[in-house]
Parts: structure tokens; C-alpha cells; sequence
């Protein structure tokens, strides 16, 4: 007999994909994969991909860069509620996937 975890995905899969021109530019897409997962209410969670994007840009001393993340807006508030039971006593479900949705970040590296 095999038990199942709760909260723990089968399989995982994660990657990045990067190309480089030296001194010039740096371009890169990742990816990962979380298999379904069960929950301690016995709820099975869907499969689901989330997917992201950076971008460096060198010049001189400086790099700047920018990264994009999560880029299809998967949530897990998309799927199923955050909260369950009565008002008066409500009960949170279990994390399994983001919550934040899309977010870009950017910024500027100086080499001293």
C-alpha cells in the first residue's frame, strides 16, 4: 500500500532557457511544472505550468534587467477559494499553487 503525502507534488519539472550575445544582451525563458498534489481534505489539485521571462541589458558599468513572472496569470484563486466553512468561523485551504498572479521586476547592476 502506498501512502500518498499531502501537499507534494509526484513530479516536478523546472527549467531555463537562455541565450547570450557577450557583453551585449542576455534573453532567458523558465518554466516549471508541478504535477497534482492531494490536500489534507482529500481534494486533488490540477497539474499546472507557470512560465517566466528575463531580459539584461549591458552597457558600459551598468546592466539592467527585467524579469517578468508567472507570464499566464495562474492562481490559485482562480481554481478554488482561499476560504471555506461559515463567516463566523472561517477556515483557510492549504497553498499549493501562487497566489500573487503576474509580477515584473527591473532593476540596474554598476560594476565599481
Amino acid at each position: 500500500m502506498q501512502s500518498v503525502l499531502t501537499l507534494t507534488p509526484r513530479h516536478s519539472l523546472k527549467g531555463d532557457l537562455l541565450y547570450s550575445l557577450p557583453n551585449k544582451w542576455r534573453i532567458g525563458l523558465d518554466y516549471e511544472l508541478k504535477s497534482s498534489q492531494t490536500l489534507t481534505n482529500g481534494f486533488v489539485t490540477p497539474t499546472f505550468w507557470t512560465y517566466g521571462a528575463v531580459v539584461e541589458r549591458y552597457y558600459k558599468s551598468f546592466t539592467f534587467f527585467g524579469n517578468l513572472e508567472n507570464i499566464f496569470n495562474y492562481r490559485q484563486t482562480n481554481i478554488a477559494s482561499l476560504i471555506s466553512g461559515p463567516n463566523n468561523t472561517p477556515q483557510f485551504t492549504e497553498v499549493w499553487a501562487p497566489f500573487d498572479g503576474i509580477v515584473f521586476n527591473f532593476g540596474i547592476k554598476i560594476k565599481l
